[in-house]
């Protein structure tokens, strides 16, 4: 299943082209900080004996050969690695593009309730800003490693838009 979850306001209009053209579900989860979460939840119970799960934020958009290769990956936990800074820095352990297997997604069904509100894992909150950390922090100390395919496009403005995210830390920021 390809899942796009969206905001009204920030769904690329490449993006949505791309999951109408590749079929994907489109999931509107402006419904406060922890509707990302609860999509995740539903669609990881929902697929737990279908699976894979592959998720492309509504500001991405993948390399269309490269997410069918990972879809049929192997590998429990596949990529598409893309900027998340002005500066060009690499995240490969986000949600922006991404593969859950199907044995993966059996292996822990309980996942999403681990990282959710009151999970046992580090920023288990379910807090949309925070919840592929969670996950991540998840899968890592379970051993797994996320297998990078090739580089996702992200198409948010780092250049016109200033935020905690986009700007490399100041002293300020961290407290200091």
């Amino acid at each position: 299943m390809l899942v796009i979850p969206y905001t009204p306001a920030l769904l690329r209009p490449e993006t949505a082209r791309w999951g109408v053209i590749n079929g994907a579900e489109f999931h509107n989860v402006a419904g406060g900080d922890l509707a990302y979460w609860r999509l995740f939840r539903t669609v990881w119970f929902d697929l737990t004996n279908y699976g894979p799960l592959c998720i492309v934020e509504h500001d991405i958009l993948p390399d269309t050969l490269e997410l069918g290769v990972m879809a049929g990956c192997p590998r429990p936990w596949c990529t598409q690695p893309y900027p998340i800074r002005a500066d060009g820095h690499m995240t490969g352990t986000s949600l922006g593009c991404v593969k859950f297997s199907r044995q993966l997604m059996i292996d822990h069904v309980h996942l999403p309730d681990d990282v959710g509100p009151g999970g046992r894992y580090a920023q288990a909150d379910g807090l949309w800003s925070r919840l592929d950390g969670a996950i991540s922090d998840y899968l890592t100390r379970h051993h797994y490693e996320p297998h990078a395919h090739s580089k996702a496009t992200h198409l948010h403005d780092y250049v016109n838009i200033h935020t905690p995210w986009t700007d490399p830390m100041k002293e300020t920021d961290r407290g200091a």
